[in-house]
């Protein structure tokens, strides 16, 4: 009966428990309080109990298959802890691990009350329950794995490192808590219907030993804090009801072939930063307070159902940078900044509050469709040649009603009389009688002069118009009064003499 040898000496003593059926009266788990070093328990019947508080496993307990072992109180295990049966931690009842607990193939790990990891490892590799009542804790140093398996209507909070493996499925009602430090990484199918809260690390990864796709599919809330970093490499989706709240680092990596398909909203709120090296197909609400990074290459893409474009980007403050492309059924940036050298597929709104600055200092913001501001607009210019200066250039209509134009002149090129630039291209403009042009890092006796033809806006740099002094200018005034004086008196003479 011996499966293998104890993790701190060769197995001495076996105690077996045998003879029971499910109808028997429960039978105290023995010896009791506590399986010594070296000693091996093989249960192989139903309704054992371990009923010492706490009850200290420092051996080896098999649970074979058809066995049941159940605690009401604490249970510590310091030894191997190894199952083909059933363990269940009721209510008020406590696992305490501090080495080596392995669900097996056929097994079942069923907590209602207590279990605390420590630094050493929990493998489920067939089913665990974690029931309403149910915590589990992930302690500092310890390793919790998932190969087949898992469910989740309790508490989970890991401190430490949890995989959900390749071939493993795990579904979440309840709460799941990465603290900050700690490390939770999916290769599996992950599934959300609760909580997700992470201040650590989580990591959505490609399958290795099994190719597939490993996903995450999201149809609650997760919540990214500002010390958690999300690194998604393999598919997520965000459901319908599902929400994204970002105000920590989430990276829609490079790596990644499939990206995020977007049903739902995602926030990312002030302070997060969304970086998207690869797509997201949007069929839902991306709301940005803090910086979204759209990589060259990268497309956040809206989706059309029907005739129909579902999908709505809105920005209230923080930053959108677009060196791929964005498309939506509205572009709405009431606040912050939208820079970048991509293009922009939808009808932008600028609210007076947000400032469209063309170009990765410099270059060409593109915009197919019509672009409607009450904003700022902010073009750099480092030189005359493209490239060398910002454009923004609307394959669409293109209406004003206030805001500010500035011109920033780049350290290192020195605009002279005579350079110009076509800067805004739009089929169809208005309203820019509206708006205020400044000018900085022009050389003194320069000015610059904005003029509209059919192709769009030019600037045109030239020498300031000559004004008199003022005191220069009182002395003309008095001369030429001096003057008419002297006419006036000759006049009058003439008539005298005449």
């Amino acid at each position: 009966m011996l499966r293998r040898k104890s993790t701190f000496k060769v197995v001495a003593i076996t105690s077996f428990l045998l003879g029971l059926n499910h109808s028997a009266a429960a039978v105290e788990l023995a010896p009791s309080p506590a399986n010594p070093a070296g000693s091996t328990i093989t249960i192989s019947t139903l309704d054992v109990q371990s009923n010492a508080d706490p009850y200290e496993n420092s051996g080896i307990i098999t649970i074979a298959s058809g066995g049941k072992l159940a605690t009401f109180n604490q249970f510590d295990n310091f030894g191997d802890y190894n199952s083909n049966g059933h363990f269940t931690v009721n209510l008020g009842g406590q696992l305490v691990n501090a080495a080596v607990f392995t669900i097996d193939q056929g097994a079942t790990l069923s907590n209602f009350g207590i279990i605390d990891n420590n630094a050493k490892r929990i493998t489920a590799s067939q089913y665990f329950y974690n029931y309403s009542t149910g915590v589990i804790n992930n302690n500092i140093g310890a390793l919790l794995t998932n190969t087949q398996f898992m469910s989740n209507h309790g508490t989970v909070v890991n401190a430490s490192t949890f995989n959900n493996t390749d071939t493993s499925f795990l579904n979440n009602y309840g709460y799941w808590t990465n603290l900050a430090g700690s490390y939770s990484g999916n290769s599996g199918d992950f599934y959300n219907y609760g909580t997700i809260n992470n201040s650590g690390t989580f990591a959505n990864y490609p399958k290795y030993v099994n190719p597939g796709i490993a996903k995450v599919d999201n149809g609650s809330v997760f919540n990214n804090y500002s010390s958690g970093v999300v690194d998604n490499k393999d598919r997520w989706y965000n459901r319908t009801f599902g929400v994204i709240n970002n105000a920590g680092v989430f990276n829609n990596a490079i790596s990644n072939l499939y990206g995020i398909k977007n049903e739902g909203t995602i926030n990312n709120l002030a302070g997060g930063t969304f970086n998207n090296a690869t797509g997201i197909g949007n069929y839902g609400q991306i709301n940005n307070a803090g910086s979204f990074i759209i990589d060259t290459g990268a497309s956040v893409t809206g989706v059309v159902t029907g005739t129909t474009d579902v999908s709505a980007y809105t920005q209230t403050a923080g930053l959108t940078n677009v060196n791929g492309s964005l498309a939506a059924s509205i572009i709405n940036i009431q606040g912050g900044s939208l820079i970048g050298s991509g293009t922009i597929s939808g009808p932008v709104l600028l609210g007076a509050g947000a400032t469209v600055n063309p170009g990765s200092s410099p270059g060409t913001l593109t915009v197919n469709g019509d672009f409607t501001s009450s904003g700022n607009l902010k073009f750099e210019i480092a030189g005359l040649g493209v490239g060398q200066f910002d454009v923004l250039k609307i394959n669409g209509a293109a209406t004003f009603n206030g805001g500010n134009v500035a011109f920033d002149f780049l350290g290192g090129f020195n605009a002279v009389a005579g350079n110009s630039w076509d800067f805004l291209l739009a089929n169809l403009y208005s309203g820019q009688n509206t708006l205020a042009f400044t000018f900085s890092g022009l050389s003194a006796g320069l000015e610059g002069n904005v003029s509209y033809n059919a192709n769009g806006w030019h600037l045109n740099i030239a020498n300031v118009s000559a004004v008199p002094e003022p005191a220069a200018a009182w002395y003309f005034a008095a001369g030429m009064l001096c003057l008419l004086g002297v006419m006036r008196r000759r006049n009058a003479a003439g008539r005298r003499m005449g």
